[in-house]
This record gives structure tokens, sequence and C-alpha cells, in this order.
């Protein structure tokens, strides 16, 4: 009979030792991994879910909003045009146009968020997209002194939701507008992203509070929302625009102080 020497009778126990705890090992992560897709795929399913009961609510609020909305929009718009009224009167009748206004877009931005229609996409210019936000917003930005600057190092054309594209951008303007404080400053910049081939990185930096630490991971989620009289939609529209043209939206550190939001397209 062939006796294994004892040294390396040792070395072979040790070596099945490893291979043994090696493969468990293996094992194990495989099954971790397992699980971790099993629940991904849970978490999709259970948002598209909550999707879907969010668009049907939006479609029963709309419904209920919008025609009496109309009604109190034509009617007050008969009372300019065709009434006999003193300054004043003519003053509030302005006001509830611009709040029906005001309330119609709302409304607008909600249905647009829960709803999964996407236009064919079409090739469009990014800058115009921002100087089409930019313009929109004007009449507001002069008012609060707030200085805008756009600067983009390359050209950039994207294919994608024009339109929705620009609700984006506004939604991100609109967002910085309501914390800059008067006499600030807001720059938007678009460069080419260092991390992915064919990406351009387009940042929205303000010179606001910044966002507290604590809620930077939360911003994006639906109905989340720290500001008085917020509704929480603006910021998800902005996540669900810009992942349903492939890229990312993030918080991103900002030396000194204020919000700097990167989309990466």
């Amino acid at each position: 009979n062939l006796r294994i020497p004892e040294p390396l009778e040792r070395w072979l126990r040790w070596v099945v030792v490893i291979l043994g705890a090696m493969f468990w090992y293996g094992r194990k992560l495989q099954r971790m991994h397992e699980q971790m897709i099993v629940h991904q795929e849970t978490a999709t399913i259970e948002r598209g879910r909550r999707l879907a009961a969010v668009g049907e609510v939006c479609a029963a609020v709309a419904h209920g909003i919008r025609n009496p909305l109309a009604a109190i929009s034509s009617s007050a718009q008969l009372g300019l045009s065709h009434g006999v009224v003193d300054d004043n009167t003519r003053s509030r009748l302005q006001d509830v146009l611009a709040e029906c206004k005001r309330l119609d877009q709302r409304v607008t931005r909600l249905i647009g968020f829960a709803s999964t229609v996407s236009l064919a996409p079409k090739p469009f210019n990014l800058r115009d997209v921002v100087d089409q936000a930019v313009h929109e917003l004007r009449p507001k930005l002069d008012e609060r002194e707030i200085k805008l600057t756009v600067a983009f190092a390359l050209d950039v054309v994207l294919q994608g939701d024009r339109e929705r594209m620009i609700q984006c951008v506004i939604e991100l303007l609109s967002n910085s507008l309501e914390y800059t404080p008067r006499g600030g400053r807001i720059d938007v910049t678009c460069v080419e992203c260092g991390q992915r081939s064919g990406f351009v990185d387009l940042h929205v930096t303000d010179t606001g509070p910044g966002i507290p630490q604590s809620v930077m991971d939360r911003v994006f989620d639906l109905f989340f929302t720290t500001r008085p009289g917020g509704t929480g939609i603006g910021l998800a529209s902005v996540k669900q625009t810009v992942h349903g043209h492939g890229g990312e939206v993030m918080v991103v550190p900002n030396a000194g102080h204020g919000t700097r939001i990167r989309l990466t397209l």
C-alpha cells in the first residue's frame, strides 16, 4: 500500500477544507444574489402597482377639478370681456384667471407624471430645451432679481420627448428659484460626462440654503416635500422623465453652499 507522507497529508486536508469553504461561500453568494434579484423584481412590480394606483387617482382628480375650473375661468373671462367693472374688480378677475391657469398646470403635471404613454422619440437640441425653460421662467427670475447663466461646453442632440424634457428643466429651475434668495444666482452648465462615454452631465446649481443631508436621498420620491404647500410631484416627475430618457439624476455635493443637481443624459 502507498503511504502518503504526513506533511503532504496535512497539506491535502487543508486543501480539501479550503476548497469546501470556497464552495460553501460561493453557494452562499449565489443564493444572496438570487434573493436580491427576487427582491428587485418584487419592488419593481410593487412600484408599478403604486404608479397604476396613482394614475387612477390622477385621472379622477383631473376630471373632478378641470370641469369646474373651466367654468370658473370662462366666467371670469366673460366678466373681463363684456362686463362693466371697476379697476379693483378687474384686478380680482385677473387674479382668478391667473390662479385657474396655475391650478390647471398643476393638474397637467400630475397627469403627466402618472401617464405611461410616451411619444415616439425624436431628436432635439438640449440647449434649445434649456433656453425655452429659462424663457418661460424669465418673469419670475427678473421679479426676484436672480441672475441665471447658461453655459454649454458642447452641442448636445438627444433622442426623446422634447416637451417633457422642457418641463423637466422647468421643474428643476423652479425648485432652485423657490429656495434661492433675492439677488441670488442659478447656473446651468453642460459638460461631457467623464464616467460614461456618449453621455453628458447637465448641472443646475443655486445659491440657496442647500438640501439637508438627512433628506437628500428622498428629494426625488413621489409626494415628498419640505416646502409648505408643496406637492412633492415636481422632482419626482424630473426623475421619471430622466429615467425614461435612459439617464440618471442625483444631488451632488456642492462646495460652499447651495444645491447642485446633476442630470446624466
